[in-house]
């Protein structure tokens, strides 16, 4: 059974690796929705997973003009898995203690 997948890619060096996750998922039938943060667009462009997919990749939170609802609470409806890529440390600490977003943090 196929399953619905949002692909989250972080800023790091490793971010690249994220496109052979995307092209493995979507060979196994998997319908994947790559989110991206801004730090990760810095080291892979949208672009890429872009041409690749021939879908959006989301890289910001809030609706775009001509959406009627917010882009990640509509990604995360009929989700079966999110995987986040890279996952460093800081981004699983984040996870851990359930934080979004810190002001005071540079993150990915």
């Amino acid at each position: 059974m196929n399953k619905n997948i949002n692909l989250g890619v972080t800023g790091s060096i490793a971010a690249f690796i994220s496109v052979d996750i995307y092209s493995r998922l979507v060979h196994t039938g998997h319908k994947v929705n790559v989110l991206m943060t801004s730090n990760s667009a810095k080291f892979i462009s949208p672009l890429t997973l872009e041409a690749q997919s021939k879908n959006n990749v989301y890289n910001v939170m809030f609706k775009h003009e001509g959406q009627s609802q917010i882009t990640h609470i509509l990604k995360a409806i009929d989700t079966f898995l999110i995987l986040v890529v890279p996952a460093a440390y800081f981004i699983l600490d984040f996870l851990r203690i359930g934080l979004a977003g810190w002001s005071g943090v540079s993150h990915g």
